[in-house]
């Protein structure tokens, strides 16, 4: 089993880069090393890519199986609020063949509709980003959102 959590790790990261300037050049710039600093090492041949939200565009990651590397899926007790409805959406697009197909025609609606008691911005958008072998998505949420990185304590 592995001893990794993908998404406390991509919290931990984002958290650490929403911080300072320096931390986030440094996460742009070398994002596996920021894994490797988390105690991940990135397979040769995957391409670790960054995405940062803005006030109206969410990412919303689908993992790939082909990325054990980085740990367990399944949310933790650490993992609240925002941070683990993107996480449990993303999870379930990975196993729903079927929802991700109507995620990938309706993610924004979708995000609408399912967080309807949310002051959701009037032109926000949902981009999903599917995974594949060869690529990891890490998104950071908008400075402004920083509230949505929920830590248990």
């Amino acid at each position: 089993m592995p001893k990794h959590n993908r998404w406390l790790i991509e919290q931990s990261l984002a958290l650490t880069a929403l911080a300072g300037e320096s931390a986030w050049t440094s996460l742009l710039n070398d994002p596996a090393a920021a894994l490797a600093a988390e105690g991940v090492t990135v397979p040769e041949g995957v391409t670790v890519r960054v995405v940062a939200d803005q006030p109206s565009r969410i990412h919303l990651v689908v993992p790939s199986p082909a990325h054990s590397f980085l740990g367990e899926l399944d949310g933790t007790p650490e993992l609240r609020g925002f941070k683990n409805e993107i996480a449990s959406t993303g999870v379930k697009a990975a196993r729903d063949p079927a929802f991700l197909a109507e995620l990938r025609e309706r993610a924004t609606a979708m995000a609408r509709e399912h967080l309807a008691d949310v002051d959701l911005p009037e032109d926000l958008v949902v981009v999903v980003l599917e995974e594949d072998a060869s690529t990891v998505y890490l998104s950071v949420p908008y400075h402004g959102r920083r509230q949505l990185l929920n830590v248990a304590g």
